[in-house]
């Protein structure tokens, strides 16, 4: 604060809370993708492999390689950001109280939940049609922790602010 007033605006604000939750949703898709395409290629399905989807080693890697690009640069975008925001919190609690900060997160929130209850209900119709294999186990247990760890941490984040 300079002079007793907050330094944060509103489009301040926007801008780094926009930012630094699509770095954290690019992130979180990217990390999941990867793990999805290490599934893909170290459990591949036996239908792909007889010849009847194309199944080849390089359309994986091409996937692979793509998310891995967008973790490379994610990531560290994210983390930088809330590092950043971080920090300018603890200078101006105006940042805390952003209302745009309350409404990013509380869509987060909002995905995450989703992700993870379409998750179940996927899971359990597979369970209860007798189609579960490896791969798809897998697969869901990638894309739950993946969301349940978001929406774990901004849990935590709004109710400690």
């Amino acid at each position: 604060m300079v002079f007793g007033k907050s330094k944060s605006t509103p489009a301040r604000n926007f801008f780094l809370y926009s930012l630094m939750f699509i770095a954290l949703y690019v992130s979180a898709f990217s990390f999941a993708g990867s793990v999805w395409q290490l599934i893909n290629l170290y459990v591949p399905d036996q239908l792909a492999q007889a010849g009847n989807y194309g199944y080849t080693n390089e359309f994986y890697l091409d996937n692979l390689r793509g998310y891995l690009s967008a973790l490379i640069v994610g990531v560290p975008l994210y983390y930088g950001l809330a590092r950043y925001v971080g920090l300018a919190q603890k200078k101006d609690k105006a940042m805390v109280d952003s209302a745009i900060r309350k409404w990013l997160t509380y869509i987060t929130l909002l995905v995450g939940a989703v992700v993870v209850l379409v998750t179940l209900i996927v899971t359990v119709n597979k369970l209860l049609s007798g189609e579960t294999t490896l791969r798809f186990v897998l697969r869901a247990l990638d894309v739950l922790a993946v969301a349940s760890g978001v929406f774990g941490y901004h849990l935590w984040d709004i109710r400690r602010s």
